[in-house]
């Protein structure tokens, strides 16, 4: 006993007896399931009009939007109606920002990617114009980086003008003989003209 009285002796049963397991939180998953759930959405206080298409959603959400925010607390006439007509983005859109407001992600298919960053330029979510802004650029070819290149220039999207520049000034061969060329020629010949000077 004499050399043994330092030990000290642990009762492992005892420290289980205070650990408990805690789940992963859920609210992400619980809001974006909210979006496809009836009995969640027949609770919602604004209904967006798109395309003639009703989009019900909770005014909550929306203010997560500068647009949306000045919308329902400012002095329109849309701060007062539980029905707004939305022209400024096609359905598929509005369906695409309304996950992102109540999940902070969505999935953005290339074939939808401009519309979205243009949508979310529009509605003020940099946020989300950066994710499409990487989603462009990681799809960027020779066929598309004109249009990208004009569509930047056009919503004063800085960082991704100047990425797509780049693209178009190292491959300016083959950017120049394609449709889009063409198209961001006829619309803006003056990026055609920064294009030539900054070769």
């Amino acid at each position: 006993s004499h050399r043994l009285n330092d030990f000290v002796k642990y009762d492992l049963a005892a420290d289980d007896l205070l650990e408990t397991d805690i789940p992963p939180p859920s609210l992400l998953a619980d809001l974006r399931s909210f979006l496809d759930d009836e009995d969640a959405m027949s609770l919602s206080d604004i209904t967006l009009m798109v395309e003639g298409i009703p989009v019900r959603a909770h005014k909550l959400m929306l203010m997560r939007c500068p647009y949306f925010k000045a919308m329902l607390l400012g002095n329109m006439s849309e701060s007062k109606q539980s029905v707004v007509h939305l022209e400024i983005v096609r359905h598929r859109i509005i369906l695409a920002v309304l996950e992102y407001l109540y999940t902070d992600d969505v999935e953005i298919p290339l074939e939808m990617a401009m519309e979205l960053f243009v949508a979310a330029d529009l509605f003020a979510i940099p946020r989300l114009q950066s994710m499409c802004e990487r989603r462009l650029l990681e799809s960027m070819t020779v066929e598309n980086a004109a249009s990208i290149f004009h569509t930047a220039d056009v919503h004063s999207a800085v960082s991704l003008r100047a990425k797509a520049l780049g693209y178009v000034l190292s491959h300016f061969e083959a950017v120049s003989k394609t449709d889009a060329f063409e198209d961001m020629a006829r619309s803006n010949v003056e990026l055609v003209f920064e294009i030539l000077r900054s070769r």
